[in-house]
C-alpha cells in the first residue's frame, strides 16, 4: 500500500484504489489466536491507511471473505458448510470479482475505510 501511494502521488494521479483482501478471521479462532490478530490488523490497517491516502484521491477497502470454492475443498466439508450459510451456497471466485469491479470502479468513488464482509450472509 505505501509503495502504491507514493508512487500515486510521485506522478500526480487524480484518483486510486487499494483493495485489501483476507479471511473473516477478525473475530478470532479459539485454537489459533495469530491468526484471527493479523486479520484484525489488516483491517485496522486499511483504516488507517485510507486516512493518509484519502487526501490523494485513493481509497482503501477490505474485503473480508469466507469459504470460497477455488477446489481445495472436499465435497463432503462442502456441504457439511453450505448449511451454515443463509444463502446455502459457498462463495466463488466470480463473486469476489464482482466486489473487486466494484470497489475498483467510480461507482465507490465516496466509499473508503470499509470492511465488506462478503460470505453469503455467514459471519461467525
Amino acid at each position: 500500500m505505501a509503495e502504491f501511494a507514493k508512487r500515486h502521488i510521485k506522478r500526480k494521479a487524480k484518483w486510486g484504489r487499494i483493495i485489501n483482501i483476507i479471511t473473516d478471521g477478525a473475530p478470532g479462532h479459539a485454537s489459533n489466536v495469530s491468526y484471527g490478530a493479523s486479520k484484525f490488523a489488516i483491517e485496522r490497517y486499511t483504516q488507517a491507511a485510507s486516512n493518509e491516502s484519502g487526501p490523494y484521491g485513493i481509497t482503501v477497502n477490505v474485503l473480508s471473505l469466507e469459504a470460497v470454492q477455488t477446489g481445495w475443498m472436499p465435497k463432503k466439508l462442502e456441504k457439511e458448510l453450505v448449511q451454515s450459510y443463509p444463502l446455502r451456497r459457498l462463495g466463488e471466485p466470480e463473486d469476489i470479482a464482482k466486489a473487486i469491479i466494484f470497489f475498483a470502479s467510480e461507482q465507490s468513488d465516496w466509499i473508503t475505510r470499509q470492511v465488506l464482509y462478503i460470505g453469503g450472509g455467514n459471519r461467525r
